[in-house]
């Protein structure tokens, strides 16, 4: 793949016949940076046309490796390297590549080391070679030594990926052709793609949530104040088969992405009556009510009645039950009740 690139960045044609090789220039392409000409068998003809393609991240990655194994051990540099390795290879999202399961478990474990490995003491007043040298009994030796392996262990785990450093970039990239924003802005409420989801699927889950979002009303959409963050994240942020929560020490509704996502219910305990639950939460958090309605005169449902880590889940659950209009076995006037006393109430 560094013979494609320098040949696109030089302007001319390059031929390329293998799948990695074709992932790359196919994401390429898709960027406006590459041309496809022809296809004869497994070989395929590309031209830059007039764009210049930049260096790659695969070359970045090798050109930072060689510069932090090649001298004395810089372990804040290495850092600096794990840091921006995480930051352009999605090595941590919970969606794996077909194939690339050993490349990001090895991946994984570079840029821990990198970013971990020689502990450090308090660097309270001090320097930073004194902060180093205390993390050794104040013994420069043992520090050198520590240096060495952490290098020597480092060296050795990117033995193990480099020769897959333009597969590693083909699929844990947006070179590849796959792009995976981290995040994306809609209106006010900002998403963050902890789940690792391609960016047309992001898209529809954002404007599916937001759809939802909007249909608060009146009194109710103050629970989206001062902007929301939505954390899109993998089943294993869950307990069992919980479809969203509120973190209120993040101030982040974290909701699980599954299908169910992009179907509309409103029924009670489904995707979208749990969500504008847990917004109840937030409601609750920012325009905290005068009346303690964790009492039973408030209570409907039986989860009404259980203590929860967000806030009131009384409370919650008359927000979203009002906010559906919805009917069951619990005694609707106390649903009636809660309305007016919100609607009429001063905040």
């Amino acid at each position: 793949m560094e013979r494609a690139l320098r040949v696109l960045k030089a302007g001319g044609v390059v031929v390329t016949s293998n799948e990695v090789e074709h992932a790359m220039l196919e994401g390429l392409s898709k960027q406006g940076n590459a041309l496809l000409l022809s296809v004869s068998g497994s070989q395929r003809l590309w031209n830059p046309g007039r764009r210049i393609v930049q260096a790659g991240l695969a070359d970045d990655l090798q050109r930072k490796m060689r510069g932090l194994l090649s001298g004395p051990y810089d372990y804040q540099e290495a850092r600096k390297v794990g840091e921006w390795f995480d930051d352009k290879f999605r090595v941590d999202s919970p969606k794996t590549p077909r194939g690339g399961k050993k490349l990001k478990e090895l991946a994984r474990g570079l840029s821990w080391v990198l970013k971990h490995r020689v502990i450090t003491g308090n660097p309270m007043n001090m320097t930073v070679e004194e902060a180093r040298l205390e993390s050794f009994g104040g013994d420069p030796v043992k520090q050198q030594e520590a240096l060495d392996k952490a290098q020597a262990e480092v060296r050795t785990r990117w033995a193990e990926i480099e020769p897959q450093v333009d597969f590693l970039a083909a699929k844990f990239t947006d070179e590849g052709g796959t792009v995976v924003p981290k995040e994306m802005k809609l209106g006010t409420t900002t998403f963050i793609n902890k789940a690792g989801l391609p960016e047309p699927q992001l898209k529809k889950y954002a404007k599916r949530l937001t759809t939802l979002f909007k249909s608060l009303s009146g009194w109710r959409s103050k629970a989206l104040k001062g902007g929301l963050t939505v954390v899109l994240a993998s089943p294993k942020e869950f307990h069992g088969t919980a479809g969203g929560k509120y973190k209120r020490d993040e101030d982040a509704l974290y909701i699980r992405t599954t299908p169910a996502v992009l179907k509309r219910a409103a029924g009670y305990g489904s995707f979208d009556y749990i969500i504008v639950h847990e917004l109840g939460h937030r409601y609750e958090r920012y325009n905290y009510p005068s009346i303690d309605f964790d009492r039973p005169e408030w209570w409907t449902t039986r989860y009404s009645r259980t203590d929860g880590m967000g806030g009131s889940e009384s409370f919650a659950e008359l927000f979203a039950l009002g906010h559906f209009r919805l009917t069951g076995s619990w005694d609707q006037s106390k649903v009636d009740r809660f309305e007016k006393v919100m609607s009429g109430s001063k905040e």
